[in-house]
């Protein structure tokens, strides 16, 4: 049973792997002034051994493998000359996630210092395949020189994040001579030396990353592409030049293609626009490469236009023909897709939002049927690359009464605004499905009222916040007659009026499972006639009350704890609490690990300390198993 045990927590686990790809590889570690916790396991997770300095680890026959761990809390490296780094000889892909090196599983998505992967797999070149680099928040210099000198490696790794730190890619792939694919670089708010000779010397290279910043920082491309020698292509969207593209294309092919805006000047040399190469403008180029809001017709005939209030006068365009020509749409205008599958693309330049409040608004019209795609954000932009709503009331009502509309855009931004998305569908009667809604930090009255009156809506949304803010949920389903189940709330801690009138007249409604621990006001009149029997799973201490603003009368409760099978007896001598993101365990012996309420262990102590303290990702119910029991605790 404890072997069946350690395996099923390693096959949860995603740990960082080494895979031979020829007989007789081997791998080791060297510490330059730094001691990390480094274990391996050759044996698919049952047993780990610890991996010290100096020793060589043999991977005897192609498709060995080893996985590594560690518990390294405040980070692997510390700085560029306080680092250990992996060694190599012969093949070795690496998959997994990195991430194991610090919290002993590969969940966490947070780099929890400076400098933290420095120089890690600086020189290895028999490293052909780059772990996953899964977090999405970073610290300064945490990739410095990651890769470095890594000649086999042919393609790099994803790099999520959107919020950069200080020098957090420099380096990362210099001198990686067999790259041939950079990574999508997301971010469009840069940081100073972040991607500082981010791929120097990486001759093989042919195409630079799309880099949407329009505003740079400090140092932030010098040498990025210096003695890419093979490099013919880059695409830009700032439109004018600064001191930060030093050296920037020394020494790339001598033709090429770069891509800007017309506004940004055309000046030549190392630092700016490569001698010799032919200049396109992003205005100019397919609207492929944008990801525009598109209204494509479901039947023949279908219409759209838009409605100004209180004299607002956004700049939108459409395009008929796929982005070669665009024309103003204007208040009045009546636009016809007169065959099923014809498609309008759309845009505009909204720096500061669409609508500005509650009438000063605009608002499209719609005839037939109509299926929207593409990102909404084009209309911000131009393009739909932004992340970032840029203003309150930005999206205002802007398919208020859409009878026809049925289906939503994309909202992929992950920064909100107050009231950003305010009545956005509000009366969509033909919606079936909501958009996703990606954002984990949200404002005031965000989705206030979003999806009011949308009787076919049959699939809500995820909410993945835990962190609310106030009324941002208020009225979000009012009236959806056809929700049979609503979205989970994983939220502990809930803000003023957050969840007020949220599923009123929601009369197919079924089932709702909360987090929370306490009820406030703020869950005021949220089920008003839903329906008459149903389920509400919360954690054991909500207290059991019941009307238009608590458990809905009639309802079943089920408590979240019950559903995880938890045996909630532990030994007399094992004290289990928590205070704020951690666990502390007190009188356990061997190992401690921690699961959260799907199965899958979030964190692992193995060390013999009377006291153990163990970080958890977010506020929650998790499972804490140790020899002597195991017993379910809330985090607020």
């Amino acid at each position: 049973m404890m072997l069946l045990c350690a395996v099923c927590m390693a096959s949860a686990a995603n740990y960082l792997t080494f895979t031979a790809e020829e007989d007789g590889s081997t791998f080791g570690i060297v510490n330059q002034r730094n001691n990390p916790d480094v274990q391996y396991s050759l044996d698919g997770g049952e047993t780990w051994t610890a991996l010290a300095a100096g020793d060589t680890i043999t991977l005897a026959h192609k498709g060995d493998k080893a996985l590594l761990r560690g518990d390294n809390p405040e980070g692997f490296s510390k700085d560029y000359e306080i680092y250990s780094s992996f060694t190599m000889t012969g093949k070795i892909a690496a998959s997994g996630s990195v991430m194991s090196l610090i919290d002993n599983t590969g969940e966490t998505l947070v780099v929890p210092a400076a400098a933290c992967f420095c120089k890690l797999f600086y020189g290895c070149t028999s490293l052909t395949q780059a772990p996953e680099l899964p977090a999405t928040t970073l610290a300064g210099d945490c990739y410095l020189g990651m890769f470095r000198g890594c000649t086999s490696l042919t393609q790099a790794p994803e790099l999520p994040a959107t919020t950069l730190s200080d020098g957090c890619y420099a380096g990362m792939f210099q001198d990686c001579t067999s790259l041939t694919q950079a990574p999508e670089l997301p971010a469009t708010s840069l940081s100073n030396n972040c991607y500082n000779l981010m791929f120097r010397g990486c001759t093989s290279l042919t195409q630079a990353p799309e880099l949407p910043a329009t505003t740079l920082a400090d140092g932030c491309y010098y040498f990025m592409f210096s003695g890419c020698t093979n490099l013919s292509e880059i695409s830009v969207v700032f439109d004018e030049w600064s001191g930060y593209t030093q050296y920037w294309v020394y020494n790339v092919a001598p033709t090429g293609t770069f891509i800007c805006p017309k506004g940004l000047p055309l000046e030549y040399g190392e630092n700016r626009i490569p001698e010799g190469w032919t200049v396109k403008y992003i205005e100019d180029t397919v609207a492929v490469e944008a990801n525009y809001l598109t209204f494509t017709a479901e039947e023949d005939g279908s219409t759209f236009g838009i409605v100004n209030n209180e004299g607002n006068n956004p700049d939108i365009q459409y395009s008929l023909d796929g982005g070669k020509t665009w024309t103003a749409l204007a208040a009045g205008d009546t636009i016809t897709l007169s065959h099923k599958g014809d498609k309008a693309l759309l845009r505009g330049d909204n720096p500061e939002g669409i609508s500005k409040g509650y009438s000063e608004c605009s608002s499209f019209t719609m005839t037939g049927k109509i299926a929207a795609s593409g990102s909404v954000m084009s209309l911000i932009d131009g393009m739909g690359k932004t992340l970032v709503v840029p203003a309150g009331y930005c999206f205002y009502a802007l398919f208020k009464g859409c009878t026809s509309l049925t289906q939503a855009p994309e909202l992929p931004a992950m920064t909100l605004a107050n009231s950003c998305y305010s009545s956005m569908f509000s009366g969509c009667t033909s919606l079936t499905q909501a958009p996703e809604l990606p954002a984990t930090s949200l404002s005031n009255y965000c989705y206030n009222s979003m999806f009011r009156g949308c009787t076919s809506l049959t699939q809500a949304p995820e909410l993945p916040a835990t962190t609310l803010a106030s009324c941002c949920y208020e009225s979000m389903f009012s009236g959806c007659t056809s929700l049979t189940q609503a979205p989970e709330l994983p939220a502990t801690t809930l803000d003023r009026g957050c969840y007020l009138g949220m599923f009123v007249g929601c009369e197919s409604l079924s089932q709702i499972r909360v987090s929370f621990d306490e009820w406030s006001g703020f869950t005021g009149d949220w089920v008003v006639s839903v329906a008459p029997t149903g389920t509400f799973i919360c954690p054991k201490a909500l207290p059991l009350e019941y009307g238009e603003s608590r458990i809905p009368e009639g309802w079943t409760v089920k408590y979240i704890e019950d559903g995880s099978g938890v045996n909630t007896t532990l030994a007399d001598n094992i004290s289990v609490w928590s205070d704020d993101l951690t666990i502390f365990v007190r009188g356990a012996e061997g190992e401690v690990s921690l699961y959260d309420l799907s199965g899958k262990r979030v964190a692992v102590s193995v060390s013999a300390d009377e006291e153990r303290a163990l970080s958890v990702p977010a506020k929650g119910v998790y499972v804490v198993r140790t020899s002597g029991g195991e017993r379910s605790v809330l985090v607020r």
